[in-house]
């Protein structure tokens, strides 16, 4: 079907290029006549290509729109100006922000969730205690949830600057859980200079990550500068 409607296309653009070698120099009534019998040509080539484009469409055709408009997304009409139009854009921003938030509040949560699941694993094999096993086939609940929250803030930029620490301490979590270190490293990295609502806490998780990965002159870096800018508060005598 889709050859079918390149094959149209083309027709019209070598007719269209015939008419225009054909009506040089000739006489006033043929070119008339030419012209008029090409457009009625132009006139069934354009109806033949909307059939087949119709066609490709069509709910029995071999393209589905909805699921590729989901997956890869639409542009919107940016000429329409009118209040209607604005009305609409504001409710649709409102929406979007609402559910980029609730994303993320739930990747964060399932965040702290996994993080104690590890804490807890680590103090039982350190009693020895039996752990219990786990599925290695399985898809850890953090990879879920962040990867459905992908779907909707792929990058900081989306959510507001109070909500970036937590989408920071989200992701480097979500890389360190599939085994990329580097780029948790980087995610924190970058995050930490920014100094935001939770920098106490992207600056810990930063510390640590340094301590796993054996880079301990930077761990011990990063601790000075840590005590530093957050010092301990201690209780009046």
């Amino acid at each position: 079907m889709a050859a079918e409607l390149q094959a149209e296309l083309a027709a019209v653009q070598r007719d269209h290029a015939e008419m225009q070698e054909l009506v040089r120099g000739e006489p006033l009534g043929a070119a008339v006549l030419r012209l008029t019998a090409e457009r009625k040509a132009a006139e069934a080539r354009a109806e033949a290509v909307a059939e087949a484009a119709a066609a490709l469409l069509a709910p029995s055709g071999p393209v589905d729109v909805m699921p590729l408009a989901q997956y890869y997304g639409v542009s919107r009409d940016t000429d329409d100006k009118s209040k209607a139009s604005k009305k609409e854009a504001k409710r649709m921003a409102e929406q979007r922000k609402a559910l980029r938030l609730s994303l993320l509040a739930k990747a964060d949560a399932q965040r702290l969730a996994h993080a104690a699941a590890i804490r807890g694993k680590g103090e039982e094999e350190d009693m020895g205690e039996g752990v219990e096993q786990v599925d290695k086939e399985a898809v850890s609940p953090l990879l879920t949830v962040v990867r459905e929250m992908r779907s909707w803030v792929s990058k900081e930029e989306d959510v507001e600057e109070g909500e970036r620490d937590a989408y920071a301490l989200t992701i480097a979590a979500y890389e360190m859980e599939m085994g990329r270190p580097g780029r948790a490293l980087k995610t924190l990295r970058g995050r930490v200079k920014k100094e935001g609502n939770k920098a106490d806490e992207v600056a810990t998780e930063l510390l640590s990550l340094y301590k796993v990965l054996g880079l301990e002159h930077w761990a011990t870096n990063a601790e000075e500068l840590k005590a530093f800018k957050f010092p301990v508060a201690k209780p009046p005598l």
